[in-house]
């Protein structure tokens, strides 16, 4: 479930330190639950 939006999760990264990182929206279709995956690279 995405409980956080993509601002929120940049935020995060930022903050533990991944200066390279990218997000992924999964939804099955308009209307259900999203999840957010995200491919980061450590400094």
């Amino acid at each position: 479930m995405l409980f956080y939006d993509q601002d929120e999760a940049n935020r995060m990264f930022e903050a533990a330190g991944y200066p390279r990182f990218e997000h992924y929206l999964q939804q099955a279709h308009p209307g259900s639950p999203r999840a957010i995956t995200t491919l980061a690279e450590p400094a």
